[in-house]
């Protein structure tokens, strides 16, 4: 029985048809079989799609999901004006027919975009196009050209802009789909794009409110500051303006400017955004006076505000305005002396979400937040450069790959933790987009049932080696080197954040507000302190100090910093609080505690 026989047979036994189908992966045959039937209905199609169909079914069954990619061309050709044209077209062109079923088969989103858009898909298979990496010069210009031709209206400008960010995304999941280009080419791609529509976007809504320089600029943190999106990331933003600029002007252009990056029209949208990481977080102010945000960082901000400043850039808007808060920023994120308080910091945020995950069963499914995981890495990373990125401004960088080439090229990281590390990250990396690009999801939660990863894990590219046991399926070779990544992650960063263990979690006694009395006796115990009690009378003294208040952020991380040393001296005093006192007293003679504490 031939493929062709599943069109040009209608009395063909369902039995043979299924048994057929079964063939070529499906797992839901008279679907499949249903799916094939009403395409064969389609005006003037059956007879070309017949003799389409044997090549047709072999690039499905190669595909990420079958059922998935058959049902999907039913609703693009029966969704397109000329179904005929697409499939002699798809004839013509063996290269079409293999990118149309990848797509179609592994990204529903994706599907959507060539729905709404068939054009696209041409375009797309321009000569080129799958091969084009392009860099922020390129979109500048694409964005410049789309919003030319609208000039005039604000609304139509923006719109303009959606249908690029829509149009190139296709081009760019495409890409990473067929695997054209690599983890650090896409993420590179996605973050271009963000940039240009972002400065476009600042263009269009100033230009409406004023028409002239801003002293406002927009800042890029987390993953767009490093040039690291995923598909389907939300964009970190700080937004700023000059000390002399009227606020409340200012904070319209913030709430517009979110507005229409945010807003939904009949042609989508452009970026969730999350100004969550501004000074107050939540609460604070959408937009600050640049000396009022650098006095709210040098007061009151801890070590996760540090985090993500260390990936902060300037995006939109005043470029003078931008460069200047990033140079005022860069001796609050790295410190000259050794931070060890700040390595305490990350291990007990990381500690407080890895609970979070377990009470949710999710501690090996989260492939960011999880044991081993992407964020295991970022903190690796940004650990060393909060430790010597005071003294080593080499190593300061926002991208976590250029980051880790740094350390081991200036003798920080061991060359086999940068390899397992390198490999892993771009790895588990690659596996975030592909989860994010089946629906346009912001997830990094692998599936729950086998059916769902498998299908995850053919669209990493996994095909199985029947000669090999431990390999013979997607699903087990995936499962068995996503767990040796994640082996290798956990191990670097344990030896790293489980270094100095007889003094670990004495910063802790600092850092964290909520430990009770108990508590904090039984940590100085622990770390060697005899007299727990009065130890713990001394440190009150310092934690009352007059400075404390001034500056509790700085002079919480401080005192941290320096608790380990106060503690292995207090073996020598008789009575630490007595000890602790007199500290206090040079420390106020000195007159300036902070330049002392470090």
């Amino acid at each position: 029985m031939r493929a062709s026989d599943l069109i040009l047979s209608p009395d063909l036994p369902d039995d043979q048809a299924h048994a057929l189908l079964k063939q070529y992966g499906f797992e839901n045959a008279p679907a499949a079989d249903a799916n094939l039937r009403r395409l064969a209905e389609l005006a003037g199609v059956r007879e070309r799609l017949a003799q389409l169909l044997p090549s047709l079914l072999g690039h499905v069954s190669r595909s990420a999901d079958p059922d998935l990619a058959l049902n999907q061309l039913e609703v693009f050709l029966d969704a397109s004006p000329n179904p005929l044209t697409i499939l002699s077209y798809l004839e013509e062109s063996p290269v079409a027919l293999e990118v149309l079923v990848t797509v179609l088969g592994s990204s529903p989103y994706l599907t959507q975009i060539l729905r709404r858009s068939p054009e696209y898909f041409y375009w797309l298979m321009e000569q080129g196009r799958l091969d084009l990496l392009a860099d922020s010069d390129y979109f500048a210009t694409e964005v410049e050209a789309m919003t030319r031709a609208v000039e005039g209206s604000p609304d139509h400008a923006l719109d303009a802009v959606r249908r690029l960010r829509r149009r190139e995304t296709l081009r760019i999941g495409t890409q990473d789909l067929l695997g054209r280009a690599s983890l650090e080419a896409s993420i590179g791609q996605i973050s271009y794009l963000a940039d240009a529509v972002l400065q476009i976007v600042f263009k269009i809504i100033f230009q409406r409110l004023a028409g002239s320089p801003a002293p406002f600029a927009v800042m890029a943190l987390g993953k767009l500051g490093g040039r690291e999106l995923n598909f389907s990331s939300d964009v970190d933003l700080l937004y700023v303006h000059a000390d002399a600029a009227d606020h409340t002007a200012m904070t319209r252009l913030a709430r517009e400017y979110t507005r229409a990056l945010t807003d939904f029209t009949a042609e989508g949208h452009l970026y969730r955004v999350d100004l969550r990481l501004r000074p107050m977080g939540k609460t604070g102010e959408i937009v600050y006076p640049l000396r009022a945000c650098l006095h709210y960082y040098e007061t009151w901000a801890d070590t996760f505000d540090r985090l993500a400043l260390m990936k902060c850039r300037h995006v939109a808007g005043s470029r003078e305005l931008g460069e200047s808060f990033v140079r005022s920023i860069q001796d609050f994120v790295f410190r000259k002396y050794l931070d060890t308080a700040a390595i305490e910091e990350i291990r007990w945020i990381k500690r407080r979400t890895d609970r979070r995950l377990r009470e949710r069963a999710e501690i090996h499914r989260n492939i960011k937040l999880g044991e081993g995981g992407i964020r295991e890495i970022e903190f690796f990373v940004q650990a060393f450069q909060l430790l010597y990125g005071g003294l080593h401004p080499e190593i300061r960088t926002p991208n976590t790959l250029t980051a880790l080439n740094r350390l081991v090229d200036h003798g920080f990281v061991l060359p086999k933790d940068y390899q397992a590390l390198r490999r892993a990250y771009i790895h588990l990396r690659d596996l975030e987009n592909k989860l994010q690009l089946v629906n346009d999801l912001q997830t990094h939660t692998l599936p729950e049932t086998d059916e769902d990863l498998g299908r995850c894990a053919r669209r990493m590219g996994y095909r199985g080696k029947p000669d090999d046991p431990a390999r013979s399926t997607p699903l087990l070779w995936f499962r068995q080197e996503l767990e040796a990544y994640a082996q290798s992650v956990r191990s670097a960063y344990d030896s790293l954040f489980s270094a100095n263990e007889s003094h670990r979690g004495l910063e802790e006694i600092v850092l964290n507000d909520e430990l009770s009395k108990e508590e904090v006796l039984e940590k100085l115990t622990a770390g060697g302190v005899t007299n727990a009690e009065d130890f713990y009378s001394g440190l009150q003294v310092l934690r009352e100090a007059p400075a404390y208040p001034q500056s509790p952020s700085r002079m919480r991380n401080l005192l941290a910093n320096l608790l380990p040393r106060l503690v292995e001296n207090a073996g020598f005093s008789q009575s630490p609080a007595v000890m602790l006192s007199r500290f206090d007293r040079l420390c106020e003679s000195v007159g300036s505690r902070a330049s002392l504490y470090s």
